[in-house]
């Protein structure tokens, strides 16, 4: 059998696409990407359809010397030989550090005992709609955010926090490095004693 082909290599094409338009183009990109987001999470053929209809809004801004990334992931899909591989960011190392965004705390019952501690750069309003994504992406039934704190710098308290659990540092649930055996009771002490005042 073929080596499995990355649909995260794909998807890494259509970031670029955002970083290279401009006005209608820009907005026409970023609904392809958030499209392509949600089939990196859910990757289904009805998913690479709503990814065509985005994409085709771009390319027709493009010209015809742009291909299509939506045969691409449906190549892919349809051949039923490909993974979606993720580079695990260090939380310790990363560069990221948006100046501000949210620390959250979310559990499932399909991992008794685990927490997940991640920040996020956006709002704590547009929480809930991430931390379900993370139901395809776990392959979970079920998620709940038990804590989740507007703050500044996100990512630095959270590195902060990682450094501090990282003896507890659960590797490997679905390619994260952002599980903590924990109770939520102590996971919550710990991300106040990090993000008050």
């Amino acid at each position: 059998m073929s080596k499995p082909v990355n649909l995260y290599l794909i998807y890494k094409n259509v970031k670029q696409r955002v970083e290279r338009s401009s006005g209608v183009k820009y907005e026409y990109a970023l609904q392809a990407h958030a499209c392509a987001k949600v089939l990196l999470d859910n990757p289904t053929l009805s998913q690479v359809k709503k990814f065509r209809v985005a994409e085709n809004k771009w390319l027709k801004l493009a010209g015809t010397t742009s291909k299509s990334i939506a045969d691409q992931f449906e190549d892919a899909i349809r051949s039923k030989n490909y993974v979606v591989q993720k580079p695990i960011l260090n939380t310790i190392d990363s560069g990221w550090n948006p100046k501000f965004g949210c620390i959250y705390a979310m559990t499932s019952p399909d991992l008794q005992g685990l927490v997940k501690i991640g920040a996020t750069a956006g709002e704590i309003w547009e929480l809930p709609k991430r931390v379900e994504s993370y139901k395809y992406r776990y392959s979970l039934s079920e998620v709940n955010i038990a804590l989740s704190i507007y703050v500044r710098y996100p990512a630095e308290k959270e590195r902060e926090i990682g450094r501090y659990l990282d003896s507890k540092r659960v590797v490997g649930v679905g390619k994260s490095n952002e599980w903590y055996k924990i109770s939520i009771y102590n996971a919550k002490k710990v991300i106040n004693k990090f993000c008050s005042g």
